[in-house]
This record gives C-alpha cells, sequence and structure tokens, in this order.
C-alpha cells in the first residue's frame, strides 16, 4: 500500500504527537514543584467556577494558561489529572511544531529533524503547563546553534 504525501504527514504528526503526549503523562505524578505549579491550576479552576483573574484574584502568569485548564477542568472535571492531559497536550502539539519548524527552516536529514524534536520535546518536560514557552526558547536555542547565529 503506498501513502499519499497527505497520508504521510497525517501519520508523522499523530506519531509526533503521540510521543510529546506519552512522554509527559506517566512523569507527571511522580513530582511537585511546590513554589509555583499551583498558580495555574488555582487560576483555572477559579475561571472554571466563574471568577474572573484580577477582579476576583490575582495571577504572576499569563491568564491564557489559566482559560486553557479552565476549558480543561469545565469538561472534565478539576483533578491533577486534568492539569496533566493540559501538559500532555501542549507537549504533543510542541513536537509537531518544532518538527514542522525544522522541516521548514533546514536542510537537514530526517533523523536530525527528529532528533532536534525529541530533545527540544523532553528537556524541560518535568515543568508541566506553566513553562510552555520555555520547550520553544530550547528549540530557538537549538536553531540558534544549527544556524551559528
Amino acid at each position: 500500500m503506498v501513502l499519499s504525501p497527505l497520508h504521510k504527514k497525517a501519520l508523522t504528526d499523530t506519531g509526533l504527537f503521540l510521543f510529546g503526549f506519552l512522554i509527559v503523562y506517566p512523569l507527571s505524578f511522580r513530582s511537585l514543584m511546590a513554589l509555583d505549579q499551583g498558580i495555574i491550576f488555582e487560576g483555572g479552576a477559579r475561571i472554571a467556577q466563574g471568577q474572573l483573574p484580577f477582579r476576583d484574584f490575582y495571577l504572576p502568569f499569563g491568564i491564557i494558561p489559566c482559560y486553557i485548564q479552565a476549558a480543561l477542568f469545565k469538561i472534565f472535571g478539576i483533578s491533577w489529572k486534568v492539569y496533566a492531559l493540559h501538559a500532555c497536550i501542549i507537549n504533543g502539539f510542541t513536537a509537531i511544531i518544532i518538527y514542522r519548524l525544522f522541516q521548514i527552516l533546514t536542510p537537514y536529514s530526517l533523523g536530525f529533524r527528529l532528533f532536534i524534536t525529541i530533545f527540544s520535546t523532553c528537556f524541560f518536560i518535568q515543568y508541566l503547563p506553566r513553562l510552555m514557552p520555555t520547550i520553544m526558547q530550547c528549540s530557538s536555542a537549538c536553531w540558534q546553534f544549527i544556524v551559528g547565529s
């Protein structure tokens, strides 16, 4: 059976998403970063219950992760497993984005693009959703290293 380019892309994206998703989920229950891990959890729970940021409570972070978490809490209920689901979904999409960016921007081989994707996706997995931009910063650092700028 010969796959069309569209089917190959969909299969690749599905595999990358599953990799990014599944690498985070088992590790989500192993440790707790007590300093600020609860901020997104608490903010999402409060928004899910109808409160508004900066009117009913204050946040030291941006509100977008809290709104994403609130949507997941409204769908699945408020629990740590749902908080971990947020991190897994973001990490899965991040794996796809990193791979596709390197596919567009570099002439390197498939193996190299997969290495960079795996490195970037796995490097900061212990931080969960509150440091989503860190994964992108890591990818940016890899890109700067590659192009030498």
